[in-house]
């Protein structure tokens, strides 16, 4: 997963990383995207992740980017401007309101809309990341030790 904003203008689109460096010749797969918004100039903060076949985050494939069989998406999860108004003044519920009437309906696959769960965030991001860490029928080999960084494999 890379945590990246899209910047649409003019029916262009352009990927920056949090670090301002552009990401857009990186991931070529996601040009046609900007055809799915319906904006003339628009900011998503999102993440862009790496899929195969199963759903599953392909976190090599972002790196190596040589990696077949995994699908590049942008996951969308806030809308920060919006042609030509800042937003990020305005509560998060309704940006993500807003950010699914611009995300068309007819989107491709390889935009996707992050809904807002309300609820015990802490338990659900522990569940997520314990999960995503694992694949299922898989067995641990080694003690699993969870540190402020996260868990880690010895």
């Amino acid at each position: 997963m890379r945590r990246t904003s899209r910047i649409l203008s003019a029916g262009q689109v352009r990927f920056v990383s949090r670090n301002r460096k552009s990401l857009t010749e990186r991931f070529p797969e996601l040009q046609g995207v900007a055809a799915s918004i319906k904006a003339e100039t628009a900011i998503l903060d999102g993440e862009i992740v790496a899929l195969d076949q199963a759903g599953m985050p392909c976190f090599n494939a972002l790196r190596s980017r040589k990696i077949t069989g995994c699908k590049v998406v942008f996951y969308a999860f806030d809308l920060l401007h919006l042609d030509g108004q800042d937003l990020t003044h305005i509560p998060l519920l309704i940006r993500k309101r807003l950010l699914k009437k611009v995300i068309s309906k007819r989107s491709t696959s390889r935009l996707r809309y992050t809904d807002h769960i309300v609820g015990e965030g802490e338990k659900l991001f522990a569940e997520l990341e314990r999960t995503t860490h694992r694949r299922s029928g898989s067995v641990l080999e080694a003690e699993a030790r969870i540190s402020a960084r996260g868990p880690r494999i010895r």
